[in-house]
C-alpha cells in the first residue's frame, strides 16, 4: 500500500519539509510493553526544523478505546465457561486484554508527562506543536487540492509563511521501529 505525504515549504526562504517526519513506528518501552507514541509535527528549536514530536492530546480517545474494549467483556457471550469457547475467541480475548493493558500504560504515561512533550528526533523540550495542530485541521483540504495552500504557520527563522501541497509521489516504505524511554529520550 502506498501513501501520500504533504510537502511543506517556506514561501520566503525555500525551507522544505514533509509530513513524512511522523511516519514510522515509534514506541515507548516499559515493562516489556511496546507502547505506541502518539505524535504530531512540530517545530524543534534545537533541530531548527519540523520534526515528529510527542502528542499528549489523545487522552479522551484512549479512554474511549479502553471503554469500547471493556464493553466486549460485558456481553452475555463472555460469561460462558472458558471450556466452551473456541480457540479463536480465547485468542481474541487475550489480544483485547493485552491492548487494554497497553492503552492503560499509555494513559498513565501521558498523565504523568503532559506538558513535557519532546522532539522525537533530538529529545529537546524546546518545541512548538502549532504546525501539527493547524495541519491536522487542514488535512482533508490539503489532500483534495492539487495546488498550494497557505497554512498560516510562520517559519520561525525568516517570518515567511509555510505553504502545504500534496506530494505528487505516493511512497511505499518499510520502517525500522524507534524506541524511547518513558521520559521521551531515545533508547540507545
Amino acid at each position: 500500500m502506498s501513501i501520500q505525504s504533504v510537502d511543506l515549504k517556506c514561501e520566503l526562504c525555500g525551507f522544505q519539509s514533509s509530513t513524512r517526519e511522523t511516519w514510522g513506528e515509534f514506541y515507548y518501552l516499559h515493562n516489556e510493553l511496546k507502547i505506541p507514541i502518539n505524535r504530531t509535527l512540530g517545530w524543534c528549536r534545537q533541530c531548527d526544523k519540523i520534526c515528529a514530536i510527542e502528542d499528549f492530546s489523545q487522552q479522551k480517545n484512549i479512554c474511549e478505546e479502553i471503554e469500547s474494549l471493556l464493553s466486549y467483556f460485558n456481553n452475555d457471550y463472555s460469561q460462558k465457561k472458558v471450556l466452551f469457547i473456541s480457540k479463536k475467541v480465547r485468542e481474541d480475548r487475550l489480544f483485547k486484554l493485552n491492548l487494554i493493558q497497553i492503552l492503560n500504560e499509555q494513559l498513565k504515561l501521558i498523565s504523568t508527562r503532559i506538558g513535557t512533550e519532546k522532539c522525537l528526533n533530538c529529545g529537546s523540550s524546546k518545541i512548538d506543536s502549532s504546525i501539527g495542530e493547524i495541519l491536522s485541521t487542514m488535512q482533508d483540504r490539503i489532500q483534495h487540492n492539487t495546488g498550494v495552500i497557505g497554512t498560516g504557520v510562520i517559519h520561525p527563522n525568516c517570518g515567511g509563511e509555510i505553504i502545504a501541497s500534496p506530494s505528487p509521489i505516493h511512497i511505499t516504505m518499510e520502517f525500522t521501529p524507534r524506541f524511547y524511554k518513558r521520559d521521551g529520550s531515545q533508547k540507545s
